[in-house]
């Protein structure tokens, strides 16, 4: 795109921030309705917050008012606010459905939110998509104009945003942060967000900030060099077993020996003492505590367990004398470590008892009890607890050592007693369990022990593992000090305000009383350690020492190399493209664009794309291989699988070979079928070509329908089809792919925030 196109775009953009005009104001209201009585003490009345915000955000003039809501501030958002809601169902084809919403604080008459929905018939051009920096300078004017008292007082805040990739669609989105700022400190609380879509249009905007905290004072406080210092004295770089998201229930046994992030809670700017994520004082504990420090012996052994001998021992366990069984089901392969369980259903017997149902799920082969659950007993208001958090852990020990005995030497119990209840009448206190193997948190696996603490009586029991299997002993690995230095190359330390979150029985008398005082909270000054932001979470894999992405366990490349060999290159642009989606690596620096591009890159990059830049490997994890050469392992395995289901390829052959070069007719074919055009290129005879050298190839009409887009051109009156492509000509037909593909698809994808 050019640069003055772009620029026109961007001026184009400005107009919304325009005073509305006569006839834009010319919008059809509703009768009016006031919303709330509350309503009446609001500074701003709804037809002054109408206009505000009709003064703010130019409205088409051919939407309606729809609907005016008010809210009276609260303890979760402070601030009276008016909302309305404008709109236009688009009645005959072609025309725009348009949804806008915009709330006014009714006490300052600033914009909180604003949000515009617009579903086209066609999207934009990709080639006209603007850029990030082009996007921030609206997102800059829009927030000078709604927000013009907070200009100087908010700064934009990317430290936890990984570098943006460009979009591979025409539905492009930047989100960005503004922070408030107080004497140079960070109020991350306090907060607007503003999206800007490729158009060059703002479609979002929301604005978080109370004016009811206190702020303390920023003398006496540590410096950053003794922060630091004690941040590196408190954090701990503990080894642990990692799955990736992805892939935790796939059947594969992917296990990683990872160090995570040790920069997990904050410090106390004056003291220089550690505190938990909710500001409260980290405990110094000695770490957890173990349930059995030595093998126990099992429930049952034998041949596995049937239905009446697992009922049996269900009453042997529990006081079951009041109940009788309704319902009982076996899976031979639970997802509970691939064990095979009865999952028994009690019914009492005298329809007055409470609880009136049990539910229980038991090991078949060992006994093992998985889950326990009851119906909660109504408990009164003048109930009292009589079990100590002690007196119940204690018990919450020996229920893991008596009913999952088999398991129990590899839990630790890791919290106490929750501090808060569920509800104003909840008497429930639960405690948490992990377990470890060989010394270590284990990648899946974790119990939980509730009691009702004015009956002492078990409430909930539920232990899970997963299906991956351990290896007997820990590899090879980096030591602690080296994570340690590993992660605090990476770390970046930060001065900032945070504010505690509310008090649990503030919240419990709003919800039951509706509006309370709202309280004037005090904001703590704290130290936080950022690390640097990446577009998934990721570990240090502690083997080979490397950053791997914590969804996929692929390697990440948080610092991203710049290419030495494509300044300048005529397919620069859409060479990165590709290097910054992982289609194309380097090698030694470089990404040699004279290079052959493989089979496999290409359909890879073909998959990403067609996936909006996330494809998720995964869901094929059990899939059986469609050709010999692309097993379950291979890189190219998923984006393989996938272009399978989506057409892009066929099981014409037992092999693919994805890591030989891909010839100009095959690349061909495979854009066709990602445009959807597949079956219209068989029609080879509709299709008049001036091209001399295609007549041979199976793949005509996809060939005559590539060139006549412009997507891949010709040499002459020659195509070459058996000649390899290069990385370079390959970037450039796929850029030239994605901009074919929003001109030619109904992509009916709406502005959404």
């Amino acid at each position: 795109m050019t640069a003055a196109k772009r620029s026109w775009l961007i001026l184009l953009s400005a107009s919304l921030l325009a005073p509305v005009t006569p006839a834009a104001a010319a919008w059809k209201q509703p009768a009016p309705e006031y919303a709330a009585a509350a309503a009446v003490n609001a500074k701003f009345s709804r037809e002054a917050a109408l206009q505000r915000a009709a003064s703010l955000i130019s409205l088409p003039s051919d939407v309606e008012l729809e609907n005016a809501y008010f809210r009276s501030a609260d303890v979760w958002r402070p601030i009276p606010e008016w909302s309305f809601t404008w709109g236009k169902q688009g009645k005959e084809n072609g025309e725009t459905s348009t949804n806008i919403n915009v709330s006014i604080n009714a006490d300052t008459g600033e914009l909180t939110n604003y949000n515009y929905f617009e579903e086209k018939q066609s999207a934009p051009a990709f080639a006209s998509q603007i850029s990030r920096e082009e996007a921030q300078q609206v997102a800059d004017r829009f927030f000078a104009q709604v927000l013009p008292a907070k200009v100087g007082k908010m700064r934009l805040y990317d430290r936890d945003l990984p570098q943006a990739k460009p979009p591979l669609d025409s539905n492009a989105f930047y989100t960005f942060h503004y922070v408030r700022l107080v004497d140079g400190v960070l109020f991350p609380d306090n907060y607007v967000d503003i999206v800007v879509n490729g158009e060059g249009k703002v479609t979002g905007m929301h604005m978080e900030w109370n004016d009811r905290i206190t702020l303390p004072r920023t003398d006496s406080i540590l410096s950053r060099e003794k922060a630091l210092a004690a941040f590196q004295a408190q954090a701990q770089a503990g080894l642990s077993y990692m799955i990736p998201w992805e892939k935790a229930d796939n059947g594969q046994n992917e296990l990683y020996l990872v160090y995570r992030n040790p920069f997990t809670f904050y410090l106390d700017a004056k003291t220089g003492k550690p505190l938990t994520l909710s500001l409260k004082p980290r405990s110094n504990e000695s770490g957890p505590i173990p349930v059995s420090t030595k093998p126990l012996a099992p429930l049952y052994q034998g041949n596995p367990l049937s239905q009446e001998m697992a009922v049996r021992l269900a009453q042997k366990l529990f006081d079951l004398s009041l109940y009788e069984l309704r319902g009982a089901n076996y899976n031979e392969k639970d997802y509970r470590g691939n064990r095979p369980v009865w999952n028994l259903e009690f019914e009492a017997k005298d329809k007055a008892i409470t609880p009136g149902y049990l539910f229980l799920s038991i090991d078949a082969q060992t006994g093992d009890v998985y889950s326990f659950s009851r119906e909660k007993r109504p408990v009164t208001q003048a109930a009292k607890p009589k079990w100590t958090a002690d007196d119940l852990k204690a018990k919450a020990i020996e229920s893991l050592r008596r009913w999952t005995p088999t398991l129990a030497p590899q839990f630790y119990l890791t919290t106490q007693a929750d501090a808060e209840p569920y509800s104003a009448d909840d008497t429930r206190a639960t405690f948490a369990f992990k377990r470890y193997v060989n010394g270590i948190p284990s990648a899946t696996g974790s119990a939980s022990v509730s009691f009702d603490t004015v009956t002492g009586e078990l409430v909930n029991y539920n232990l899970e593992i997963g299906r991956e299997t351990y290896p007997p002993s820990l590899p090879a690995h980096k030591s602690a000090e080296e994570a340690m230095a590993a992660w605090l190359k990476e770390a970046e330390i930060e001065l900032v305000y945070l504010v505690p979150p509310l008090d649990p029985k503030l919240v419990r008398e709003a919800k039951s009383r509706g509006n309370v005082e709202i309280p004037v909270r005090q904001a703590e000054l704290v130290y936080r350690i950022s690390t640097t932001p990446y577009e998934q979470p990721y570990v240090l894999d502690a083997v080979t020492g490397e950053w791997r992405n914590e969804a996929n366990g692929d390697v990440a490349m948080i610092h991203r190399p710049v290419p030495a060999d494509i300044s300048g290159h005529p397919a620069e642009k859409a060479l990165m493209l590709m290097y910054e989606y992982d289609a194309i690596s380097l090698i030694d620096g470089k990404v040699l664009p004279d290079r052959a591009i493989t089979r496999g890159e290409m359909i890879e990059m073909l998959m990403i794309s067609m996936n909006r830049g996330r494809f998720f490997s995964g869901a094929y994890a059990q899939r059986k291989a469609s050709y010999q050469d692309v097993a379950s392992g291979s890189r190219y395995f998923a984006s393989v699988e996938a272009a399978v289901d989506q057409g892009i390829l066929d099981k014409s052959s037992k092999t693919l070979h994805p890591d030989d070069a891909i010839t100009r007719e095959e690349l061909a074919d495979m854009i066709v079928r990602a445009l959807g055009l597949k079956k219209l290129s068989q029609h080879d005879d509709m299709f008049r070509s001036e091209l001399t050298d295609i007549q041979n190839s199976k793949v005509k009409g996809a060939i005559a329908i590539v060139n006549s887009l412009g997507i891949m051109p010709a040499d002459g009156n020659r195509f070459h089809p058996g000649d390899t492509v290069s990385r370079a000509d390959a970037a450039l037909a796929f850029y030239r792919f994605l901009e074919k593909r929003s001109e030619l698809q109904d992509n009916r994808q709406p502005f959404a925030k």
